[in-house]
């Protein structure tokens, strides 16, 4: 396996956990205690959706960076080989 891929697993898992507890404990802390129940039952149902789409969101622009260093990287080797 390709170790950028695995790489990029590995920091896209972090990124993700670390944004969706972020997120989580956001909610949790602007989330009144006193609520009904079908209220409590929505804000955790939407708050799992938020915190997964926000992980995924910053997950993905992650890789994309990643990506493109790796890209600029490349090129600025290659240029190097040429001037050599």
């Amino acid at each position: 396996m390709d170790p950028l891929n695995i790489f990029k697993g590995a920091v896209s898992l972090v990124v993700a956990t670390g944004v969706g507890t972020i997120v989580g404990n956001v909610i949790k802390a602007t989330t009144p205690l006193d609520q009904k129940l079908i209220n409590r039952i929505s804000v955790g149902v939407g708050g799992y959706f938020l915190t997964t789409t926000v992980g995924d969101i910053v997950a993905d622009r992650l890789n994309k960076q990643i990506d493109n260093t790796v890209t600029k990287i490349k090129e600025h080797r290659a240029a190097k080989k040429q001037i050599d």
